[in-house]
């Protein structure tokens, strides 16, 4: 529902079909639901094991087909063949205790998950020196994603960012209304990004990353004060953010 409402919003604003993130969360739902529905059936005895297994066929399955290629009016309807590994490992952490205790609350799991992070990060440097570098860059987009994820939710779990939890929680509720109306105030100033390139490397650095955040701040309030509005519309509030 949000992705169709949505879509005429973002047609007119930006040009673009929709919100891919919109639609590629509601095709892997659509792919993942029935996933999990199976494992219940065939693992009756709960194995976390036989569901990686199975979960893991599946993303392969996916991936040597041509399902991600698939496009339709020049929306790209495939991305859920990637982005379904991630989902259906949170279902699985989610069903399994174990695994659960395992990546979100082990120090030893997360500096190894930190390691190997960075390792198959680097290995876009190092592409070609090694065929096992090689390996890691085809498949860097996955990895990086799962473990990435896992490293936040870890950091979480372990209490860092006590002092900001507050903040952090309230963005982390609002995620969806930011994704969708931060594309209205996101400010495009190609002016000062050509200031900025003309700089020496240590000032481009840093004036980007002053540049990125300041222009991320002022997106988000903006985003959520709208959002405030909305929300005074049940009807609209469930049609643009489920």
């Amino acid at each position: 529902v949000p992705w169709i409402c949505t879509f005429p919003i973002i047609y007119f604003a930006e040009g673009e079909m929709g919100y891919w993130f919109l639609l590629c969360l509601f095709e892997v739902s659509l792919l993942g639901f029935p996933v999990i529905m199976l494992l219940d059936k065939i693992n009756k005895k709960k194995h976390w094991l036989v569901d990686l297994t199975v979960i893991f066929i599946v993303f392969v399955v996916l991936q040597k087909s041509d399902v991600h290629e698939w496009k339709l009016y020049g929306v790209e309807v495939g991305r859920f063949a990637k982005a379904s590994f991630p989902f259906l490992l949170g279902a699985l952490l989610r069903k399994h205790k174990f695994l659960y205790s395992l990546c979100l609350e082990r120090n030893w799991f997360y500096t190894i998950a930190l390691f190997v992070f960075f390792l198959v990060f680097s290995a876009r440097y190092f592409v070609d020196e090694s065929i096992l570098f090689r390996i890691m860059y085809n498949h860097s987009y996955i990895i990086l994603l799962t473990l990435g994820s896992l490293l936040v939710f870890n950091l979480f779990k372990q209490g860092a960012f006590k002092k900001q939890w507050l903040v952090l929680s309230y963005l982390g509720k609002n995620t969806m209304p930011i994704y969708i109306l931060s594309v209205f105030f996101v400010l495009k100033l190609p002016q000062i990004g050509d200031y900025i390139l003309t700089q020496d490397t240590t000032n481009i650095i840093v004036m980007q990353i002053v540049y990125a955040v300041t222009i991320s701040v002022i997106a988000i309030v903006l985003s959520l004060l709208l959002y405030r509005i909305v929300c005074g519309s049940n009807f609209f509030k469930r049609s643009f953010f489920g």
